[in-house]
């Protein structure tokens, strides 16, 4: 297979990352089937079906029907990542119930198994970007040598580029070190006026506290805990989280309104200079 532009397989450090990264990337998405693709589609729902010991068989019609439904509400999605998806869910490796009801295979079935494998590739694919992200960022920041101000301009090219790329797909900022922001922002490109301070912290403290809240869970879940210190490192990590969030918001924003060629293409050596 070959290896498409922007392709994130290179960051992959197990199986079941790599299987996830190999249907999602270089396949052709449902949305650009064809009526033989569609063949094909049906056939691996009857398949899906088989593997699940459901006896009453849906009519060829009902299948076309299920892959109508599918093609319509995950265009996104290619035919090799249902197939994984399928046997993630009979491994019982995706986070749902995977019983059908009534033992019948329906719209309502399978909606529930690729609604649940959706969360389980974006979770492996924020893994992957985000060790891609740390990787190029510590090159990036790394002091075994100092690179010149034309590969600094390139590396922050890189930087946004990507961090724009995942935006485009996933609708979301990662820029965890927050690099991206601040040079948007040192060079003036990033403009934030009072309207904008408020909506990225109210913005913030939204997404920080549903963050928190789901780790806290984790860790309540795992073992006992000083109830008092974990309300003062909460106080803390929230600040934190409100304050990264928020610089998410901003970056977020202008990306829905910039051309991303124009943007890198304005991104001048001279910005890199020392007393930049």
């Amino acid at each position: 297979m070959t290896k498409q532009k922007n392709s994130i397989s290179g960051w992959v450090t197990s199986k079941d990352e790599n299987d996830v990264i190999v249907a999602l990337e270089n396949n052709k998405k449902l949305q650009h089937f064809d009526n033989n693709d569609m063949s094909s589609l049906v056939e691996v729902l009857g398949m899906w079906r088989i593997y699940l010991g459901v006896s009453k068989e849906p009519t060829a019609e009902e299948f076309v029907i299920i892959a109508q439904f599918v093609q319509q509400n995950y265009p996104m999605i290619t035919l090799e990542e249902i197939r994984l998806a399928v046997n993630l869910s009979m491994l019982s490796q995706l986070d749902v119930d995977n019983k059908t009801y009534y033992d019948t295979f329906s719209v309502a079935y399978v909606t529930r198994i690729l609604n649940a494998y959706l969360e389980y590739r974006k979770k492996v694919i924020n893994d992957v970007l985000e060790r891609k992200e740390i990787t190029e960022q510590k090159l990036l920041l790394s002091v075994s040598s100092t690179p010149s101000i034309t590969e600094m301009r390139q590396d922050m090219v890189d930087i946004i580029q990507m961090e724009y790329d995942h935006f485009k797909q996933h609708d979301e900022i990662k820029d965890s070190m927050g690099i991206v922001y601040k040079f948007l922002y040192r060079t003036k490109r990033l403009k934030i006026d009072q309207t904008d301070i408020d909506a990225a912290l109210e913005y913030g403290r939204k997404h920080a506290r549903a963050s928190l809240d789901e780790q806290t869970k984790s860790i309540k879940e795992l073992m006992e805990i000083d109830v008092e210190m974990m309300s003062k490192e909460r106080k803390t990590k929230l600040e934190n989280l409100t304050k990264q969030h928020a610089r998410k918001f901003c970056v977020k924003k202008l990306f829905y309104s910039i051309n991303i060629s124009e943007l890198v293409a304005s991104i001048k050596e001279e910005e890199f200079s020392e007393k930049k």
